[in-house]
């Protein structure tokens, strides 16, 4: 998610440098006032949304990957079960002899 976010800011800061070609104040004035200039704010509009499609194969490869190692952990839990299971049923097959009792 930090990707997507950061992918998205330096895109569309990008954007605002590239088409504006003029000086930081306009710059920062263009960011907190209100977008006068309709091509600019087309502009930025179109890199905001492409930073945020680029950033999406990104955010997805990452969620298949924590989604696997869950799955590989799942399976090797499973497997340990599985086998404490079977140490416990062979346990309690064994007749006890009479100096485990005590």
């Amino acid at each position: 998610m930090l990707k997507l976010i950061l992918s998205t800011t330096i895109l569309m800061i990008i954007g605002v440098f590239v088409f504006l070609n003029s000086n930081q104040r306009v710059v920062l004035h263009l960011i907190v006032a209100e977008f006068k200039d309709f091509p600019l704010a087309i502009a930025c509009l179109l890199f905001f949304v492409l930073g945020l499609t680029l950033s999406i194969p990104f955010f997805l490869a990452d969620r298949l990957q924590l989604i696997k190692k869950q799955r590989a952990e799942i399976r090797r839990l499973t497997t340990h079960l599985e086998a404490t299971r079977k140490e416990l049923k062979e346990l309690g097959k064994k007749p006890l002899h009479k100096e485990d009792m005590h």
